[in-house]
Parts: C-alpha cells; sequence; structure tokens
C-alpha cells in the first residue's frame, strides 16, 4: 500500500492506494481567516510520512489545538461520533507542532453535511455534521484533564477489547462476575506548571484523594479506621486493615548506605542531597507480601526526577477503573508531586501516567457514555501554602482550589469488589 497528498482547491486530500485503487481519506476546506493553506499541507505532509501507522481506511480531521470540536448526526439515530486525538503538551508522536491535532475518526453510513456560518470538511461516504467553533481571546481553556479523561474514554470504547470470553476475578454486589473493556498501554502527561488535572464534567472529591494520600504516604498505614472516607472498607479484614498493602509497603525500614529510612524518607532524602539520581523511586509491588494484602496494589510504583529546578514524576498503575477513580489518582499523585517539589525547594513539573490496562466496567457503560458527552469547563487554580517546608508538615489545609466549576454527577456508581 503507497500514500499520497494531494492539493485539491480550497483543501488538501490525503489518499492511500490499495488493492481497490485511490481511497480519498481526508479533505480540508478552509474559510477565511482559518488555518493558512500551506500550513494544513505541512500537517498532512507529517502525517503521510508516518502513514504506514495507520490502518487503511482511517479518516483524519485535521486542526488546531485550541478549536474546540463537536460532532452532531443528521438524521440517524448513531448518536455523536467519537473523537480519536493525538496531543502532549510540546509534540505528539507525530512530530506535530503542540498546537496542532489530528483526529482519527471511525465512522459508517453517514454523509458529510456543512454547518451554517462553519468551515467545511468533506470524506467520500460517510455522513454527519462537523461544527468547529474556535475559542476567542481571552476565553479561559477548558479543563486538561478533561480532554485526556474524554479522550480515553473515547479510545476505550472505540478500540477497546472485551474479556467477556475470560475468567475474571472482580464481582459485582449480586455476585456477578464484573466484565470490562480496556485498552493496553495507555500514557497521559500533565504539565503541573501549566494547570491543575482536576475533572470538571463531574466533581472529584480531591480533599478525600489528598486523605487517602496522606494516608499511604505520611501515615504510612494500613488501618482504615484512619481515613476519613470509606473508600477501603470493602477490602478490610476483620481488624480494620487491608493487609501490608501500600501504607504498610512505604513504612518498611530498608538498608542504604546513608542508613536506615523507609520509602518516602529515602525519596525525601534523595531529592535533598542527591537530586541528579536516576534511582529516585518507590515500589508497592512487595512479591513475598502479596498473599497478606488486601488488595494488589493497583497505583504501585513512583519515579522522581529532577530536571533544573522542576521535580517531574512517572506513576505507573497496572489497572485503573476509569469511571470509578482515573482522576482521583491523578489528583492524587499531582498533589503528592506539588508537596515533594514544595518541601524540596523544586517547582511542580511534568507528572506522568502510565495505565497498563485502562478499562471500563460493563455496568459502566451508559454512565460513561453520558457523562463524556459533557462540556469541560475551565481549569480551577491550585492554591498551596507557602510557608509548606516539610512533607510531613502537610495537612488537607496545604492546598485550596479556586473557582473550582463542575457538573453535578448524582448517579450512583456501582463498585466491583
Amino acid at each position: 500500500m503507497t500514500a499520497g497528498v494531494t492539493q485539491a482547491g480550497q483543501g488538501v486530500v490525503l489518499h492511500q492506494n490499495g488493492g481497490g485503487g485511490s481511497l480519498p481519506v481526508v479533505q480540508y476546506s478552509m474559510k477565511t481567516g482559518g488555518i493558512a493553506q500551506i500550513g494544513v499541507f505541512y500537517l498532512i505532509t507529517r502525517l503521510f510520512q508516518h502513514f504506514h501507522n495507520f490502518s487503511a481506511g482511517t479518516k483524519f480531521l485535521i486542526g488546531q489545538l485550541r478549536v474546540r470540536r463537536q460532532v452532531v448526526t443528521e438524521g440517524n439515530s448513531g448518536g455523536a461520533v467519537p473523537f480519536h486525538s493525538l496531543r502532549e503538551s510540546k509534540r505528539n508522536a507525530l512530530g506535530f507542532h503542540r498546537d496542532s491535532s489530528f483526529v482519527p475518526l471511525s465512522v459508517s453510513n453517514y454523509t458529510i453535511k456543512q454547518a451554517a456560518g462553519q468551515p467545511k470538511l468533506h470524506w467520500t461516504a460517510p455522513q454527519f455534521c462537523v461544527k468547529i467553533s474556535e475559542n476567542r481571546e481571552g476565553d479561559q481553556a477548558m479543563s486538561y484533564a478533561d480532554q485526556i479523561f474524554i479522550q480515553n474514554c473515547q479510545d476505550i470504547l472505540s478500540q477497546g477489547i472485551w474479556d467477556t470470553d475470560q475468567q475474571v476475578r472482580p464481582r459485582w454486589e449480586d455476585g456477578t462476575p464484573a466484565h470490562t473493556i480496556h485498552k493496553f498501554g495507555v500514557v497521559n502527561r500533565y504539565d503541573l506548571s501549566k494547570e491543575f488535572p482536576i475533572l470538571t464534567i463531574r466533581r472529584t472529591y480531591w480533599k478525600s484523594a489528598l486523605d487517602e494520600l496522606l494516608w499511604i504516604w505520611q501515615k504510612k498505614s494500613n488501618d482504615v479506621h484512619q481515613l476519613r472516607s470509606h473508600v477501603w472498607d470493602a477490602w478490610a479484614d476483620d481488624q480494620g486493615t487491608i493487609g501490608k498493602a501500600y501504607g504498610y509497603q512505604l513504612g518498611v525500614k530498608n538498608h542504604y548506605p546513608e542508613g536506615d529510612m523507609d520509602q518516602v524518607d529515602r525519596v525525601i532524602w534523595q531529592l535533598k542531597h542527591d537530586p541528579a539520581s536516576r534511582r529516585i523511586m518507590t515500589n508497592l509491588y512487595n512479591h513475598h507480601d502479596l498473599s497478606e494484602m488486601g488488595l494488589y496494589p493497583c497505583a504501585y510504583s513512583m519515579t522522581f526526577n529532577v530536571s533544573g529546578n522542576r521535580l517531574n514524576a512517572i506513576l505507573n498503575q497496572r489497572s485503573q477503573d476509569m469511571l470509578t477513580a482515573s482522576n482521583w489518582n491523578v489528583v492524587q499523585y499531582s498533589l503528592l508531586v506539588i508537596a515533594l517539589a514544595a518541601a524540596c525547594g523544586y517547582q511542580p513539573g511534568e507528572l506522568v501516567h502510565v495505565i497498563a490496562n485502562a478499562h471500563i466496567y460493563d455496568r459502566h457503560l451508559e454512565l460513561t457514555k453520558a457523562l463524556i458527552q459533557r462540556e469541560p469547563l475551565p481549569a480551577p487554580k491550585l492554591w498551596v501554602d507557602p510557608g509548606l517546608k516539610d512533607f510531613y508538615d502537610v495537612t488537607l489545609d496545604s492546598f485550596h482550589l479556586e473557582n473550582y466549576q463542575y457538573h453535578e454527577f448524582n448517579e450512583k456508581i456501582p463498585v466491583a469488589v
């Protein structure tokens, strides 16, 4: 199969040649004052260079990152067509600049229609109406955490694999197996110097998330009675503990050349005395103790890296329940990076979230589909206590969110155990 790029009238057509001949993939027709034609041609040319990464028939929408996109079906019951975009803080996987994006679309049985007063987008067979509106000067950016979450869920729903042919461990309250649709190897990046990554399409109870984080990282506890929330009750034993999981592992002292200390104290020591080290990390997945854990750790490893005066971190997570806890974990470990940065004399940098298995449970499907149709709101501002100099002085009052707007979400979310 070969691919090519041609200019056609007011737009650009990307096509691929296979056994069936030339297949038009996308044509972009620009309005006056829109993206310069040469810019669009450059983007598609870059896409063409990596065309082998995509399957035959993949369709692409070329546009700017600051453009808000909405797909509306006309005369069909298929619902909104999911978008898929690749976007990162500086360059995405194809080398595009940060103010560009491309969106593969999986569509069928639709035709393109012109939205009044909007630029046109043409595909050869599908039918749907694409409305594009550009953010005006002074508009507040929509929450980036929302964009990431929506994109992750759309990817899982459109590209994910079901485990219904497998025996699964989790069960619903009625004993029914809790099956999932999942995607392997999801990686999200959050620049904490620019925005605090919290959802606005639904409320994230960030104080409860912080309380759990401090329970694990500061108190190094496994006693659920020390939590303000009840998120761990289902996994607690008769003594009210989760066994040798999470905080227990962080509290175990180990022997190092610098002395005996636990994993948290070791990280703090390294950040203060050996910031160039590439060995600043924690690991909760201790195989020796797995049989005595109420639940194997999901978010199990943090790796820290100092770049200049910025503290960056990678959170490794083996399993992510997208609807129940995705943003909960992002908020927690963002606050951890911010707290450690303040305590050790750095500015917060990036949090990279690596998820091995990002999934949506079968009984969460409709809730998730409804949730990701909501319009994201502007991200709030995070206030950090300027007097914070010691990680063990962090409290729930060390942070405040200013102007946290969110959509109400009152539906009960069933939890698989």
